[in-house]
């Protein structure tokens, strides 16, 4: 009997082990957000007082704090320069975690302290220092982890003069010596980390922008051995090394500043993420399951570019026929598209709300609304579109869609049993059909509404002229009956009317509940979908298509009503 037992136990163990396993991991769809961060970065104390303000007048989803604090002597220490054998004392910062446990964040979710590596002048082999910089490096995540911080911005770049990230021939190791204890150094670094922040968002501002020239290569070392930051790479493979799966890692890709379109970013972020990317050359064979399941691409975006002088090195001027703002919309844009999650926004110029640092409010005077007007208008869309259209609900809507509640007809033809029959049909509403023998595309004249039924494959069009970087918000109700599959599409078509930009093409989803940003009332068994546009290059004409397909019979049917086309002005 206790045999039986321990037989059905250990076999019960198996049972619900598998079932475990046989679970797959679920990724939630995260929503895009743009992270501030300039010249204005913001210490604790400007943040408690001016918090509310800024999330106010800004749309940003958070903002890259700069800690900091005095020490024994009346000095402020802070985190843009904290690599160095120095020891900080935890209740120095005591004025400066209260100040950010007072601070009500709303709009700004996700916020990061900064953490440089400045001024970096410690050797490899310097234990003292790495001690005590690790010690520091704790105590930062855990304020990180206290005051409700997203994580920890790591900024590898040097702006003291050191490059701890160098290979120095003069200390008389080899480069592979050194690459091993770099390696050291990194598992050290980020246990100090993930001991007091173990879920943290570890987000650098870049990680392998410096390697992918290495990465190139046959022989990384090579380029490696001379590069300012070719001992990085091993850093970050020793980061891998004991990084926990709760903690997310974010490659900022600084190089987003000067990006240009779609593809450009898309093509730096399958460098970063893909299997055959250029960065899982530099990882380590045994570290590449974990970087393929916890880093993700982010995109810094340089505001500057759009709003220097031309002829200035760091320059985005206009395409032909448009506007600084319209290549920043198109950039950014782009920039979202690409990312995972995170774009973060730089700029030195200008400024979003007054420098807390005294020395930058004499050197930067300008609000960047003065310096390009409409600049935040334009992020804010791009950021997220549907609070436009709340915006648009609060006068009345110009609707361009023609008939656009179906409430008119005319008479028409339509095939019925194989032949062609007289037949009413929405005004302004053309037809298509795939398969003419079967199929009624009619007017539901009790309904006022379009009515197909019985068809294999068709659509009801329509459409408009438009110009390319134009933004619309469309809306669709529909309601179904039987067998088949109703759609929503939006296509574009060129000047003379042949389609074009394919792979632009808009499939919308029909939602059974109203979306907030469109409340107009959907009655019992209809379905809404909503979606914003923006018109390709090359397009003139914008195509709504309200399709069915694959009915079987006379009693299978979809309903289209309520169409919306709403041209956005930002």
């Amino acid at each position: 009997m206790p045999r039986l037992f321990l037989f059905l136990f250990a076999a019960h163990c198996l049972f619900a082990e598998t079932l475990l396993v046989a679970q797959p991991p679920t990724y939630p769809q995260p929503v895009k957000k743009f992270i501030q961060f300039g010249f204005e970065i913001p210490n604790t104390a400007y943040l408690k007082e001016h918090h509310e303000a800024m999330q106010r007048t800004t749309m940003f989803d958070g903002v890259i704090i700069n800690l900091e604090a005095p020490d024994d002597d009346g000095k402020l220490v802070r985190t843009w320069s904290i690599m160095d054998g120095k020891p900080w004392k935890p209740e120095w910062f005591e004025t400066a975690i209260a100040d950010l446990q007072a601070c009500k964040f709303t709009t700004f979710t996700d916020n990061f302290i900064r953490l440089n590596f400045n001024p970096g002048r410690m050797a490899w082999d310097a234990d003292a220092d790495w001690n005590t910089f690790c010690e520091k490096s704790t105590l930062v995540a855990r304020i990180a982890k206290e005051t409700g911080m997203k994580g920890l911005e790591i900024n590898f770049e040097n702006n003291s003069g050191g490059k701890p990230l160098k290979y120095d021939r003069a200390t008389g190791r080899s480069f592979d010596e050194t690459q091993t204890l770099a390696r050291e150094r990194g598992r050290q670094w980020m246990q100090s980390l993930v001991a007091e922040y173990p879920d943290m968002v570890f987000f650098a501002l870049f990680i392998h922008e410096p390697g992918i020239s290495a990465a190139k290569s046959s022989i990384p070392t090579a380029f490696l051995e001379n590069s300012n930051y070719g001992l990085l790479p091993a850093f970050f493979n020793g980061i891998l090394d004991v990084t926990p799966p709760t903690v997310r890692i974010i490659d900022g890709c600084e190089r987003g500043y000067y990006l240009n379109g779609n593809e450009a970013f898309l093509r730096v972020a399958s460098d970063v993420r893909s299997r055959s990317g250029l960065a899982i050359r530099l990882i380590d064979p045994t570290n590449r399951g974990k970087y393929f399941r916890q880093v993700e691409v982010g995109f810094g975006f340089y505001l500057d570019m759009y709003t220097n002088p031309e002829g200035h090195r760091y320059y985005r001027g206009p395409t032909a026929g448009g506007t600084r703002l319209d290549r920043l919309r198109e950039n950014l844009e782009a920039a979202k598209l690409a990312t995972d999650e995170y774009v973060w926004i730089y700029g030195e110029s200008h400024y979003w709300w007054p420098p807390s640092d005294p020395k930058r409010q004499t050197q930067v005077t300008t609000t960047w609304e003065e310096a390009l007007p409409g600049i935040s208008a334009a992020i804010r869309f791009i950021r997220n579109p549907a609070a436009m259209i709340v915006q648009l609900q609060e006068s009345e809507w110009t609707n361009l869609a023609q008939n656009g509640d179906f409430s008119q007809s005319r008479p028409g033809k339509t095939w019925v049993n194989g032949e062609r029959a007289d037949i009413l049909t929405p005004t302004e509403w053309g037809v298509w059909q795939a398969q003419v023998s079967r199929g009624t595309f009619s007017w539901d004249a009790e309904n006022g509404c379009a009515k197909a039924s019985n068809t294999e494959w068709g659509s009801y069009l329509q459409k408009h002229t438009v110009k390319p970087g134009e933004y619309y918000y469309v809306a669709l109700d529909g309601k179904q009956q039987g067998q088949g599959q109703m759609s929503f599409e939006v296509r574009w078509q060129d000047p003379e009317g042949k389609w074009t930009n394919t792979s632009e093409d808009r499939r919308i989803a029909f939602e059974t509940a109203p979306p907030s940003h469109d409340a107009r009332p959907l009655p019992e068994g209809w379905k809404r979908g909503v979606d914003v546009v923006r018109v390709p290059g090359g397009a003139g004409y914008l195509s709504i298509l309200a399709g069915v397909r694959d009915q079987k019979t006379a009693e299978d049917a979809v309903w289209f009503d309520n169409a919306v086309l709403v041209r956005i002005d930002q």
